[in-house]
């Protein structure tokens, strides 16, 4: 059961973090070493901005 929990921690940790434009992948293994202070760490993070996609207008090809 106990680890049924740590597993949902981690999971919502990092699904959490994708929604805040932050690294699910690292949040997701911080989900799964500290539980629910790393979900409610995230909770407290504000939402990063998105970065911006860089278009090349170079017409010189």
């Amino acid at each position: 059961m106990m680890f049924i929990v740590w597993l949902f921690c981690a999971v919502g940790a990092g699904t959490l973090a994708n929604q805040k434009n932050r690294n699910g992948f690292a949040w997701l293994l911080l989900g799964f070493m500290f539980g629910i202070f790393a979900v409610i760490a995230i909770l407290l993070l504000p939402e990063l901005p998105r970065k911006a996609i860089k278009v090349n207008d170079d017409k010189n090809l």
